[in-house]
């Protein structure tokens, strides 16, 4: 009998893989160690697909480049999980006055705060903070008042209120973290990018947010998790398949928005459309929670 043919077009070479590998391992292992800092607050669960995503979109950076981008990608996804755990309106409230606070230089009341003051101070380190540090701050409350008014649309819907539009649904997507989360790591990698072509940049990270907002509620959807407070695209009367689509479209927009910088080869520009390229075809099969909410 004749053994089929194995087809290895399209594999990466050994050389690609164990180098990404490798790097996987630094950068995982350097985040478990951090964050065993803060208790139970960030489950390793996320860590470990949080860095291997992380690895793909940027291989040519080594696991220091990486780190406030893990870091941050970690606290979000511990603000996640606090805000979708808030018991009422008046606990989602109190955790944004916690974050608030936090940003006001107060003293954290927990781990979760002290993960955020942190975060913020090593932050503070790069060369371009004392020109977009504020911006930064406002793209931080921006994602916490998003998450707030999700809670309101929810409740509208609940007491028999209409459903958010589209157009409210989309203007209200900051709730997905992308924005903060990409904008924390420009911050970061401490290149001009982010001052030279931000009339391209935040257009572009708008759009993949959009993605991204779209590809998860797919992805829950598929998972038939039950989240009382959490608004999704089942809400407006959108098909799965359609919101597919619509993510795929907005992905498709960053692309060409970021098409000249890509050529140019411009670091920021190359992450962020590497992100947008994987993360409607990563959500189309999996999850970074694929077993439901850790």
């Amino acid at each position: 009998m004749t053994a089929a043919a194995i087809d290895l077009a399209g594999a990466p070479s050994p050389e690609v893989y164990v180098g990404l590998v490798a790097r996987f391992l630094r950068t995982h292992g350097e985040l478990r160690k951090w964050a065993a800092g803060y208790g139970d607050l960030l489950p390793d669960s996320l860590l470990e697909p949080l860095c291997l995503m992380h690895v793909f979109h940027a291989p040519w950076q080594s696991a220091d480049d990486l780190r406030l981008h893990n870091r941050m990608a970690a606290w979000l996804f511990a603000l996640d999980n606090h805000a979708e755990g808030a018991a009422t309106q008046a606990a989602l409230d109190e955790l944004v006055d916690r974050c608030r606070r936090v940003l006001d230089g107060r003293e954290p009341e927990d781990a979760f705060g002290r993960c955020l003051r942190d975060i913020r101070a090593e932050l503070r380190g790069s060369p371009l903070w004392p020109r977009l540090g504020s911006r930064w701050r406002d793209l931080l409350l921006e994602t916490l008042a998003a998450m707030r008014a999700e809670r309101l649309l929810r409740q509208r819907v609940d007491d028999g209120g209409p459903a958010p539009t589209v157009a409210e649904y989309l203007a209200n997507c900051d709730n997905a973290e992308v924005r903060i989360a990409y904008f924390t790591y420009w911050l970061s990698m401490g290149g001009t990018a982010l001052l030279d072509h931000p009339d391209v940049l935040m257009p572009a990270l708008w759009e993949a947010q959009v993605a991204t907002r779209w590809a998860n509620d797919f992805r829950s959807a598929q998972r038939e998790t039950a989240e009382p407070t959490a608004l999704d695209f089942r809400l407006l009367g959108i098909a799965p398949d359609e919101a597919l689509r619509l993510a795929h479209a907005a992905a498709g927009r960053c692309q060409r928005l970021l098409a000249p910088l890509v050529a140019a080869s411009v670091p920021e520009a190359l992450v962020l459309d590497r992100m947008a390229r994987a993360v409607v075809g990563f959500y189309g099969v999996s999850d970074y929670r694929p077993e439901g909410r850790a």
